[in-house]
Protein backbone atom coordinates (compact mmCIF):
# COMPACT_ATOMS: atom_id res chain seq x y z
CA UNK A 1 0.00 0.00 0.00
CA UNK A 2 1.29 3.37 -0.92
CA UNK A 3 4.15 2.02 -2.58
CA UNK A 4 5.95 4.18 -5.61
CA UNK A 5 7.92 3.91 -8.57
CA UNK A 6 9.11 6.03 -11.37
CA UNK A 7 8.75 3.69 -14.20
CA UNK A 8 7.31 0.75 -13.73
CA UNK A 9 5.52 -1.63 -10.98
CA UNK A 10 4.63 0.18 -8.56
CA UNK A 11 3.46 -2.41 -5.79
CA UNK A 12 5.48 -5.37 -7.60
CA UNK A 13 7.85 -5.25 -10.76
CA UNK A 14 8.93 -8.63 -12.70
CA UNK A 15 11.28 -9.99 -15.25
CA UNK A 16 10.09 -13.29 -16.50
CA UNK A 17 9.58 -16.75 -14.16
CA UNK A 18 5.67 -17.38 -12.52
CA UNK A 19 4.14 -14.92 -10.51
CA UNK A 20 1.45 -15.87 -8.19
CA UNK A 21 -0.73 -13.54 -5.81
CA UNK A 22 -3.48 -14.60 -3.84
CA UNK A 23 -5.45 -13.47 -1.17
CA UNK A 24 -3.53 -10.15 -1.20
CA UNK A 25 -4.33 -6.44 -1.76
CA UNK A 26 -2.87 -4.20 -3.27
CA UNK A 27 -3.84 -0.07 -3.01
CA UNK A 28 -2.89 3.16 -3.55
CA UNK A 29 0.72 2.18 -5.38
CA UNK A 30 1.89 4.52 -8.24
CA UNK A 31 4.31 3.76 -11.13
CA UNK A 32 4.26 5.07 -15.10
CA UNK A 33 3.22 2.23 -15.67
CA UNK A 34 1.70 -0.80 -13.62
CA UNK A 35 0.41 0.98 -10.93
CA UNK A 36 0.15 -1.92 -8.73
CA UNK A 37 2.32 -4.43 -10.79
CA UNK A 38 4.50 -4.67 -13.85
CA UNK A 39 4.75 -7.92 -14.70
CA UNK A 40 7.04 -8.20 -17.97
CA UNK A 41 7.19 -11.59 -19.91
CA UNK A 42 6.02 -13.62 -17.29
CA UNK A 43 2.65 -15.74 -16.76
CA UNK A 44 0.98 -13.80 -13.91
CA UNK A 45 -1.91 -15.43 -11.79
CA UNK A 46 -4.12 -13.59 -9.17
CA UNK A 47 -6.36 -15.02 -7.18
CA UNK A 48 -9.00 -13.64 -4.34
CA UNK A 49 -7.23 -10.54 -4.22
CA UNK A 50 -7.75 -7.10 -4.43
CA UNK A 51 -6.25 -3.79 -6.23
CA UNK A 52 -7.79 -0.64 -5.57
CA UNK A 53 -6.93 3.06 -6.19
CA UNK A 54 -3.59 2.27 -7.88
CA UNK A 55 -2.42 4.65 -10.53
CA UNK A 56 -0.28 4.80 -13.67
CA UNK A 57 -0.68 8.57 -14.28
CA UNK A 58 1.69 8.52 -17.14
CA UNK A 59 1.14 5.53 -19.12
CA UNK A 60 -1.21 2.40 -18.63
CA UNK A 61 -2.14 -0.40 -16.45
CA UNK A 62 -3.49 1.29 -13.22
CA UNK A 63 -4.03 -1.86 -11.50
CA UNK A 64 -2.14 -4.66 -13.70
CA UNK A 65 0.38 -3.98 -16.75
CA UNK A 66 1.37 -7.40 -18.31
CA UNK A 67 3.53 -7.57 -21.56
CA UNK A 68 3.76 -10.99 -22.96
CA UNK A 69 2.98 -14.39 -21.01
CA UNK A 70 -0.33 -15.15 -20.09
CA UNK A 71 -1.98 -13.52 -17.24
CA UNK A 72 -4.91 -14.94 -15.24
CA UNK A 73 -7.47 -13.65 -13.04
CA UNK A 74 -9.91 -15.38 -10.67
CA UNK A 75 -12.67 -14.26 -7.58
CA UNK A 76 -10.68 -10.71 -7.83
CA UNK A 77 -11.80 -6.86 -7.79
CA UNK A 78 -10.01 -4.07 -9.00
CA UNK A 79 -12.15 -0.76 -8.68
CA UNK A 80 -10.83 2.73 -8.55
CA UNK A 81 -7.66 2.19 -10.67
CA UNK A 82 -6.55 4.56 -12.95
CA UNK A 83 -4.64 5.21 -16.13
CA UNK A 84 -4.05 8.38 -17.72
CA UNK A 85 -3.41 9.81 -21.31
CA UNK A 86 -1.68 7.92 -24.04
CA UNK A 87 -1.59 4.40 -22.00
CA UNK A 88 -4.90 3.06 -21.02
CA UNK A 89 -5.91 0.34 -18.73
CA UNK A 90 -7.56 1.72 -15.93
CA UNK A 91 -7.78 -1.75 -14.13
CA UNK A 92 -5.55 -3.92 -16.40
CA UNK A 93 -3.34 -3.54 -19.73
CA UNK A 94 -2.72 -6.31 -21.32
CA UNK A 95 -0.53 -7.30 -23.80
CA UNK A 96 -0.28 -11.05 -22.62
CA UNK A 97 0.02 -14.17 -24.95
CA UNK A 98 -3.79 -15.39 -23.42
CA UNK A 99 -6.01 -13.14 -20.76
CA UNK A 100 -8.30 -15.05 -18.61
CA UNK A 101 -11.02 -13.38 -16.54
CA UNK A 102 -13.13 -15.55 -14.37
CA UNK A 103 -15.93 -14.31 -11.56
CA UNK A 104 -13.97 -11.07 -11.07
CA UNK A 105 -15.61 -7.58 -10.53
CA UNK A 106 -14.43 -4.22 -11.96
CA UNK A 107 -16.00 -0.95 -10.81
CA UNK A 108 -14.95 2.69 -10.58
CA UNK A 109 -11.73 2.58 -13.06
CA UNK A 110 -10.83 4.81 -15.55
CA UNK A 111 -8.76 5.73 -18.04
CA UNK A 112 -8.62 9.17 -18.71
CA UNK A 113 -8.57 10.40 -22.15
CA UNK A 114 -7.63 6.68 -23.57
CA UNK A 115 -9.00 2.99 -23.82
CA UNK A 116 -10.45 0.77 -21.81
CA UNK A 117 -11.76 1.68 -18.35
CA UNK A 118 -11.56 -1.24 -16.84
CA UNK A 119 -9.56 -3.59 -19.59
CA UNK A 120 -7.16 -2.27 -22.63
CA UNK A 121 -6.55 -5.85 -24.31
CA UNK A 122 -4.79 -6.27 -27.18
CA UNK A 123 -3.98 -10.19 -26.70
CA UNK A 124 -6.37 -13.18 -26.60
CA UNK A 125 -9.20 -12.59 -23.75
CA UNK A 126 -11.29 -14.65 -22.24
CA UNK A 127 -13.79 -13.06 -19.86
CA UNK A 128 -16.68 -15.21 -17.92
CA UNK A 129 -18.41 -14.59 -15.16
CA UNK A 130 -17.51 -11.15 -14.56
CA UNK A 131 -19.27 -7.53 -13.75
CA UNK A 132 -18.17 -4.47 -15.26
CA UNK A 133 -19.46 -1.27 -13.44
CA UNK A 134 -19.16 2.37 -13.53
CA UNK A 135 -15.91 2.30 -15.36
CA UNK A 136 -14.67 4.85 -17.50
CA UNK A 137 -12.47 6.02 -20.28
CA UNK A 138 -12.32 8.06 -23.76
CA UNK A 139 -13.22 5.14 -26.04
CA UNK A 140 -14.38 1.53 -24.52
CA UNK A 141 -15.40 2.63 -20.58
CA UNK A 142 -15.66 -1.03 -19.87
CA UNK A 143 -13.16 -2.79 -22.21
CA UNK A 144 -11.19 -1.58 -25.06
CA UNK A 145 -9.93 -4.89 -27.40
CA UNK A 146 -7.76 -4.87 -30.18
CA UNK A 147 -7.13 -8.76 -29.78
CA UNK A 148 -8.21 -11.68 -32.20
CA UNK A 149 -9.89 -14.61 -30.83
CA UNK A 150 -11.26 -13.00 -27.81
CA UNK A 151 -14.57 -14.03 -26.32
CA UNK A 152 -17.04 -12.38 -23.36
CA UNK A 153 -19.67 -14.85 -21.72
CA UNK A 154 -22.30 -15.16 -18.47
CA UNK A 155 -21.02 -11.28 -17.84
CA UNK A 156 -22.55 -8.11 -17.20
CA UNK A 157 -21.87 -4.28 -18.64
CA UNK A 158 -23.69 -1.68 -16.27
CA UNK A 159 -23.43 1.94 -16.03
CA UNK A 160 -19.62 2.33 -17.76
CA UNK A 161 -19.20 4.96 -20.08
CA UNK A 162 -16.58 6.48 -22.72
CA UNK A 163 -16.75 10.33 -23.46
CA UNK A 164 -17.34 11.42 -26.58
CA UNK A 165 -16.31 8.31 -28.26
CA UNK A 166 -18.18 5.15 -28.96
CA UNK A 167 -18.05 1.92 -27.08
CA UNK A 168 -19.93 2.51 -23.42
CA UNK A 169 -19.53 -1.00 -22.61
CA UNK A 170 -17.13 -2.68 -24.65
CA UNK A 171 -15.20 -1.02 -28.01
CA UNK A 172 -13.88 -3.73 -30.20
CA UNK A 173 -11.01 -3.58 -32.77
CA UNK A 174 -10.03 -7.36 -33.03
CA UNK A 175 -11.95 -10.31 -33.02
CA UNK A 176 -14.57 -10.68 -30.26
CA UNK A 177 -17.20 -13.18 -29.70
CA UNK A 178 -19.99 -12.19 -26.74
CA UNK A 179 -22.13 -15.04 -25.77
CA UNK A 180 -24.63 -14.83 -23.39
CA UNK A 181 -23.98 -11.72 -21.81
CA UNK A 182 -26.02 -8.58 -20.63
CA UNK A 183 -24.82 -4.95 -21.40
CA UNK A 184 -27.54 -2.45 -20.19
CA UNK A 185 -27.69 1.60 -18.89
CA UNK A 186 -23.84 2.04 -20.40
CA UNK A 187 -23.36 5.17 -22.10
CA UNK A 188 -21.06 6.90 -25.27
CA UNK A 189 -21.70 9.21 -27.83
CA UNK A 190 -22.36 6.26 -30.10
CA UNK A 191 -22.65 2.49 -29.25
CA UNK A 192 -23.67 3.12 -25.62
CA UNK A 193 -23.57 -0.48 -25.25
CA UNK A 194 -21.11 -1.99 -27.68
CA UNK A 195 -19.12 -0.70 -30.86
CA UNK A 196 -17.00 -2.25 -33.49
CA UNK A 197 -14.71 0.14 -35.29
CA UNK A 198 -12.62 -2.79 -36.64
CA UNK A 199 -12.15 -6.46 -36.58
CA UNK A 200 -15.11 -8.63 -36.28
CA UNK A 201 -17.81 -8.75 -33.52
CA UNK A 202 -20.59 -11.18 -33.25
CA UNK A 203 -23.34 -11.24 -30.74
CA UNK A 204 -25.12 -14.50 -29.47
CA UNK A 205 -27.83 -15.10 -26.70
CA UNK A 206 -27.28 -11.31 -25.46
CA UNK A 207 -29.18 -8.63 -24.31
CA UNK A 208 -28.00 -5.00 -25.30
CA UNK A 209 -30.86 -2.78 -23.88
CA UNK A 210 -31.10 0.68 -21.93
CA UNK A 211 -27.82 2.25 -23.14
CA UNK A 212 -27.58 6.25 -23.89
CA UNK A 213 -26.37 6.54 -26.80
CA UNK A 214 -27.91 3.81 -28.50
CA UNK A 215 -27.15 0.26 -28.18
CA UNK A 216 -24.54 -0.28 -30.88
CA UNK A 217 -22.31 1.07 -33.35
CA UNK A 218 -20.51 0.05 -36.40
CA UNK A 219 -21.29 -3.16 -38.30
CA UNK A 220 -22.47 -5.91 -35.20
CA UNK A 221 -22.48 -9.71 -36.35
CA UNK A 222 -25.90 -11.20 -35.45
CA UNK A 223 -24.89 -14.38 -34.50
CA UNK A 224 -28.71 -15.50 -33.29
CA UNK A 225 -31.36 -15.03 -30.47
CA UNK A 226 -30.10 -11.39 -29.27
CA UNK A 227 -32.25 -8.50 -27.51
CA UNK A 228 -31.71 -4.49 -28.91
CA UNK A 229 -34.61 -2.88 -27.09
CA UNK A 230 -33.59 -0.40 -29.89
CA UNK A 231 -32.93 -0.42 -33.86
CA UNK A 232 -29.89 0.51 -33.80
CA UNK A 233 -28.36 -3.12 -33.66
CA UNK A 234 -29.90 -3.73 -37.34
CA UNK A 235 -30.98 -7.54 -36.18
CA UNK A 236 -35.00 -6.99 -36.84
CA UNK A 237 -35.91 -10.58 -36.55
CA UNK A 238 -33.58 -12.87 -38.10
CA UNK A 239 -31.93 -16.14 -36.41
CA UNK A 240 -34.05 -15.93 -33.52
CA UNK A 241 -33.00 -12.22 -32.45
CA UNK A 242 -35.80 -9.21 -31.26
CA UNK A 243 -34.74 -5.96 -32.20
CA UNK A 244 -37.42 -2.91 -30.52
CA UNK A 245 -38.26 -5.09 -27.44
CA UNK A 246 -37.82 -4.67 -23.68
CA UNK A 247 -36.26 -7.05 -22.27
CA UNK A 248 -38.00 -6.38 -18.40
CA UNK A 249 -34.93 -6.34 -16.32
CA UNK A 250 -34.50 -6.27 -13.11
CA UNK A 251 -32.25 -4.70 -10.62
CA UNK A 252 -28.82 -5.28 -10.56
CA UNK A 253 -28.26 -7.88 -7.69
CA UNK A 254 -25.62 -10.46 -6.72
CA UNK A 255 -22.01 -10.79 -6.55
CA UNK A 256 -20.41 -10.42 -8.96
CA UNK A 257 -23.87 -8.16 -9.82
CA UNK A 258 -25.91 -9.38 -12.45
CA UNK A 259 -29.67 -8.25 -14.08
CA UNK A 260 -32.33 -10.80 -13.00
CA UNK A 261 -35.02 -11.34 -15.57
CA UNK A 262 -38.61 -10.34 -14.71
CA UNK A 263 -41.71 -12.22 -15.01
CA UNK A 264 -42.31 -12.28 -18.31
CA UNK A 265 -39.72 -11.17 -20.05
CA UNK A 266 -38.87 -12.11 -23.80
CA UNK A 267 -35.43 -13.61 -22.77
CA UNK A 268 -36.99 -16.72 -20.66
CA UNK A 269 -36.37 -19.74 -22.71
CA UNK A 270 -35.33 -18.03 -26.10
CA UNK A 271 -31.82 -18.71 -26.11
CA UNK A 272 -30.35 -21.10 -28.65
CA UNK A 273 -29.63 -24.95 -26.76
CA UNK A 274 -26.41 -25.15 -28.67
CA UNK A 275 -25.18 -22.42 -27.73
CA UNK A 276 -25.81 -22.43 -24.22
CA UNK A 277 -24.04 -25.64 -24.00
CA UNK A 278 -21.08 -24.82 -25.96
CA UNK A 279 -17.60 -23.17 -24.90
CA UNK A 280 -17.46 -20.86 -23.77
CA UNK A 281 -20.98 -20.72 -21.64
CA UNK A 282 -21.08 -24.79 -21.22
CA UNK A 283 -24.58 -24.34 -19.93
CA UNK A 284 -23.92 -22.11 -16.67
CA UNK A 285 -24.64 -18.57 -15.91
CA UNK A 286 -23.74 -15.36 -13.82
CA UNK A 287 -26.27 -16.31 -11.65
CA UNK A 288 -25.01 -19.77 -10.81
CA UNK A 289 -28.01 -21.63 -11.79
CA UNK A 290 -27.62 -24.62 -14.31
CA UNK A 291 -28.93 -24.20 -18.19
CA UNK A 292 -31.50 -24.47 -19.39
CA UNK A 293 -34.30 -24.50 -16.57
CA UNK A 294 -36.79 -24.19 -17.89
CA UNK A 295 -38.11 -25.54 -22.17
CA UNK A 296 -34.19 -23.59 -23.63
CA UNK A 297 -32.20 -21.49 -21.91
CA UNK A 298 -32.24 -18.06 -21.18
CA UNK A 299 -31.01 -15.04 -23.55
CA UNK A 300 -28.58 -12.81 -21.51
CA UNK A 301 -26.40 -13.53 -18.49
CA UNK A 302 -28.73 -14.57 -16.29
CA UNK A 303 -30.96 -18.26 -16.31
CA UNK A 304 -34.58 -18.15 -14.47
CA UNK A 305 -33.69 -20.81 -11.98
CA UNK A 306 -37.26 -22.57 -11.63
CA UNK A 307 -35.55 -26.25 -10.02
CA UNK A 308 -36.58 -26.25 -6.21
CA UNK A 309 -33.07 -27.52 -3.86
CA UNK A 310 -32.67 -30.72 -3.35
CA UNK A 311 -30.80 -33.15 -0.72
CA UNK A 312 -27.74 -35.08 -2.59
CA UNK A 313 -26.74 -37.22 0.48
CA UNK A 314 -26.78 -37.23 4.72
CA UNK A 315 -23.35 -39.43 5.21
CA UNK A 316 -22.85 -39.89 8.55
CA UNK A 317 -18.90 -38.52 9.74
CA UNK A 318 -18.34 -40.95 13.06
CA UNK A 319 -17.92 -44.41 13.22
CA UNK A 320 -20.52 -47.19 14.05
CA UNK A 321 -21.49 -48.40 16.42
CA UNK A 322 -20.42 -45.98 18.81
CA UNK A 323 -20.93 -45.22 22.23
CA UNK A 324 -19.62 -41.38 21.74
CA UNK A 325 -22.05 -38.54 23.54
CA UNK A 326 -22.31 -36.85 19.96
CA UNK A 327 -21.98 -37.81 16.29
CA UNK A 328 -21.65 -35.26 12.89
CA UNK A 329 -24.12 -35.82 9.63
CA UNK A 330 -22.53 -34.31 6.50
CA UNK A 331 -25.63 -32.84 4.66
CA UNK A 332 -25.15 -32.30 1.13
CA UNK A 333 -27.84 -30.35 -1.09
CA UNK A 334 -27.19 -30.23 -5.21
CA UNK A 335 -26.78 -26.39 -4.79
CA UNK A 336 -25.97 -23.70 -2.56
CA UNK A 337 -28.58 -23.06 -0.13
CA UNK A 338 -29.12 -20.91 2.99
CA UNK A 339 -31.87 -20.75 6.15
CA UNK A 340 -30.56 -24.15 7.19
CA UNK A 341 -30.78 -23.95 11.03
CA UNK A 342 -31.74 -26.70 14.10
CA UNK A 343 -35.36 -26.71 13.17
CA UNK A 344 -34.58 -28.21 9.44
CA UNK A 345 -33.77 -31.59 10.59
CA UNK A 346 -35.52 -34.67 12.85
CA UNK A 347 -34.53 -37.85 14.10
CA UNK A 348 -35.90 -40.93 13.47
CA UNK A 349 -34.53 -43.08 16.39
CA UNK A 350 -34.73 -47.02 17.89
CA UNK A 351 -34.10 -48.20 21.43
CA UNK A 352 -32.23 -45.07 22.57
CA UNK A 353 -33.91 -42.14 24.46
CA UNK A 354 -32.99 -38.07 24.65
CA UNK A 355 -31.17 -38.39 21.86
CA UNK A 356 -31.34 -34.60 20.05
CA UNK A 357 -29.89 -32.48 16.64
CA UNK A 358 -27.53 -29.44 19.11
CA UNK A 359 -25.57 -28.20 16.41
CA UNK A 360 -25.56 -26.81 12.94
CA UNK A 361 -22.92 -25.49 10.82
CA UNK A 362 -21.50 -24.84 7.03
CA UNK A 363 -22.38 -22.93 4.07
CA UNK A 364 -23.44 -22.85 0.41
CA UNK A 365 -23.68 -26.74 -0.33
CA UNK A 366 -22.53 -28.38 2.37
CA UNK A 367 -23.73 -28.46 6.04
CA UNK A 368 -22.86 -30.12 9.22
CA UNK A 369 -25.20 -31.33 11.83
CA UNK A 370 -24.41 -32.29 15.20
CA UNK A 371 -26.86 -35.18 17.29
CA UNK A 372 -26.10 -35.72 20.69
CA UNK A 373 -26.85 -38.93 21.27
CA UNK A 374 -28.56 -39.61 24.54
CA UNK A 375 -28.27 -42.88 26.64
CA UNK A 376 -29.98 -46.91 25.63
CA UNK A 377 -28.44 -48.84 22.60
CA UNK A 378 -30.32 -48.35 18.92
CA UNK A 379 -29.86 -46.56 15.81
CA UNK A 380 -30.39 -42.93 14.65
CA UNK A 381 -31.02 -41.46 11.48
CA UNK A 382 -30.97 -37.99 10.30
CA UNK A 383 -33.26 -36.34 8.46
CA UNK A 384 -33.86 -33.04 6.53
CA UNK A 385 -37.69 -31.63 7.00
CA UNK A 386 -39.38 -30.61 4.35
CA UNK A 387 -41.11 -27.10 5.53
CA UNK A 388 -39.62 -24.31 3.03
CA UNK A 389 -37.48 -22.66 5.04
CA UNK A 390 -34.60 -23.89 3.13
CA UNK A 391 -34.18 -21.65 -0.45
CA UNK A 392 -31.80 -21.41 -2.90
CA UNK A 393 -29.98 -18.01 -4.58
CA UNK A 394 -33.67 -17.71 -6.56
CA UNK A 395 -35.46 -18.17 -3.81
CA UNK A 396 -37.17 -21.97 -4.74
CA UNK A 397 -37.70 -23.72 -1.27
Amino acid sequence: SGNTAATDGGGIYSLAGIVTITDSTFSNNTAAEGGGVHCYDCTLNVTNSTFSGNNAPNGSGGGIYNYSGALTIVNSTFSGNGASWGGGGGGIYSEADLLTVVNSVFTGNSATGSPGGAIFNDSTMAISKSTFSGNSAGVGGGIFTEGSNSTVANSTFSGNSATGSPGGGISNSGGLIITNSTLSGNSASSGGGISRTGGTMTLRNTIVANNAGGNCSGTITNGGNNIDDGTTCGWGSTYGSMSGTNPLLGILTGSPAYFPLNTGSPAIDKGDDPMCAASPVNNQSQNGAARPQGAHCDIGAFELDYIAPMVSSITRVNPAPTNLPSVDFTVTFFEAVTGVDLSDFNLTITGVSGAAVSGVSGSGSVYTVTVNTGSGIGTIRLDVVDDNSIVDAAGNP
